[in-house]
């Protein structure tokens, strides 16, 4: 700042930032994502051009852009398993996940693709029976981001786009084929795809990741968190004891408790650490299952 006569003249330093991943201070931290089979609301839609294992390439594209583009998170692919919603999902009032989920796969979210429609719209055929013009098929599927501790749902969205569908009638289609994903329906679902990666980044942006405590012995414990999440040798972690309370229904519901214990990360593998309690003091209560938060 300068003042010369009446005037003032202020030099000023803006720092400009596109990228709105970075506008939280996370340390660059990613989540694992699990990504299970896609289900479809309506098998009959894949008739047209025998779309067999359409729903596992559906879940593997998703989860191979997550894992290119994200910023948030990274894939954990489980394309083979499904997951059924209403008896999975719903063990306790719409908000527990099947404890292997977290078990198995050590995964902070899991994300839920369903593909609502993919029907080609009626057209006119000609004279001998064929198709005048490319008719046009829809995609719309619908996404479900459930937190893995917790169980609930923090975030659901669907999307819809149609394209041209280039190829003959009766045409056997595989859908892991570069044909297919060349094509103006392929190249429609991958652009979907990718604006789904983003909204699925906004949503993450700013959200604090939270391990767990999945061995402890002595002075040390492990964490489901390691390389491929963004730990590194030196980081710091709060320990908050997790409890489950019965609620007026006598359902189990989890519950928070900031402790004083907090642990120093000593070795990182690809996706877990072990971290050595710095107070003993206020250790005695740390156990298995208890969430750690990094400061």
């Amino acid at each position: 700042e300068q003042i010369q006569g009446n005037k003032i003249y202020v030099s000023l330093r803006l720092d400009l930032n596109d990228d709105p991943t970075q506008q939280c201070p996370n340390g660059q931290l990613k989540a694992a994502i699990l990504i299970p089979q896609t289900q479809i609301k309506d098998r009959s839609q894949l008739r047209y051009g025998q779309l067999s294992g359409f729903e596992e390439v559906i879940s593997e594209a998703l989860g191979n852009t997550i894992e290119d583009y994200s910023s948030t998170g990274f894939s954990h692919i489980h394309a083979n398993e499904r997951l059924d919603i209403e008896q999975d999902l719903v063990d306790i009032r719409g908000y527990r996940l099947p404890s292997w989920l977290s078990e198995i796969t050590d995964s902070q979210y899991i994300l839920q693709p369903q593909i609502i429609d993919i029907s080609i719209e009626p057209v006119q055929p000609t004279f001998l029976g064929f198709w005048d013009e490319a008719p046009l098929r829809q995609f719309q599927f619908k996404l479900s981001l459930y937190h893995g501790i917790s169980g609930e749902e923090v975030w659901s969205k669907s999307y819809s786009t149609s394209a041209p569908w280039e190829f003959e009638e009766q045409a056997i289609i595989a859908p892991n084929s570069n044909r297919f994903w060349r094509s103006s329906y392929g190249k429609s679902i991958t652009q979907l795809i990718l604006q789904a990666t983003r909204d699925l980044d906004s949503t993450l942006n700013c959200r604090p990741l939270l391990g767990q405590v999945v061995s402890r012995q002595a002075d040390r414990i492990i964490l489901n968190l390691g390389r491929k999440h963004g730990i590194r040798v030196g980081d710091k972690f709060q320990v908050v004891l997790q409890q489950n309370l019965p609620d007026r229904l006598n359902e189990m519901r989890a519950v928070a408790t900031k402790s004083r214990a907090t642990v120093k990360i000593e070795q990182v593998s690809e996706e877990s650490s072990t971290a050595v309690l710095v107070d003993q003091n206020a250790a005695y209560n740390v156990q298995i299952n208890d969430i750690a938060l990094k400061i």
